[in-house]
């Protein structure tokens, strides 16, 4: 069963949404930095503590994302229901948290 806030398609905000590691600005940064001439070894240096090389290559290049999904399908990648209902779980307690819900609510 799904909470109010999930029916009601209620926003978090980007800057509160846990799934987020980068914020707007900093994509913007990545971009800013890369257009400049500096290296993604390089810009994955300074947000070393945010994220990974990988993910920022993801944030230059949108295509090398579409196709790392279409790879992952042809290799028939296994979904596995027990992790996800943990993480939905997880995810949800952190949505009652902002929100502000106790049980019964």
């Amino acid at each position: 069963m799904s909470y109010w806030f999930e029916r009601e398609r209620k926003r978090v905000g980007k800057e509160r949404d846990r799934r987020r590691k980068l914020t707007e600005e900093d994509r913007a940064i990545i971009r800013r930095l890369y257009n400049l001439g500096m290296s993604i070894r390089g810009i994955a240096r300074l947000f070393s503590h945010k994220t990974t090389r990988r993910n920022i290559q993801f944030i230059l290049f949108p295509e090398r994302l579409k196709r790392q999904y279409y790879y992952r399908r042809m290799r028939n990648w296994d979904y596995d229901r027990e992790k996800h209902k943990i993480y939905v779980r997880r995810y949800r307690r952190h949505l009652k948290e902002i929100y502000g819900l106790r049980k019964g609510d």
